[in-house]
């Protein structure tokens, strides 16, 4: 019986996972300290600063769907490469907009 190689590919997923969490984490944080700051500049009442607070509660609602869904299906490539789709996309709207938060326009 010939023993399968396994791949170390599992541990590029998972660090990757780990840099978004991390990025997801650090938002939030840095959200919740400029709050005050960010209401004030751009005349947010306390019901706009609600809803701005809860866009990331409502990614976790909007993730888990699609994610129980593709944690059904048995294909390794399907679930790997929507991962690494999810990741490019998110590594790239926090790119744009910490430019945009630089720069105070969307020239990249």
């Amino acid at each position: 019986m010939e023993e399968s190689k396994r791949s170390h590919f599992r541990w590029v997923i998972v660090g990757i996972l780990f840099f978004v969490t991390a990025i997801n984490y650090a938002d939030r944080t840095v959200l919740s300290i400029a709050g005050p700051a960010l209401a004030k500049s751009l005349n947010l009442n306390s019901v706009s600063m609600g809803y701005i607070f809860s866009a990331f509660g409502w990614s976790y609602v909007l993730a888990q769907l699609p994610g129980g869904f593709f944690s059904s299906i048995n294909v390794v490539l399907l679930k790997s490469s929507l991962s690494i789709y999810l990741t490019c996309v998110i590594v790239f709207y926090n790119y744009i907009t910490m430019n945009y938060s630089y720069n105070g326009n969307l020239d990249c």
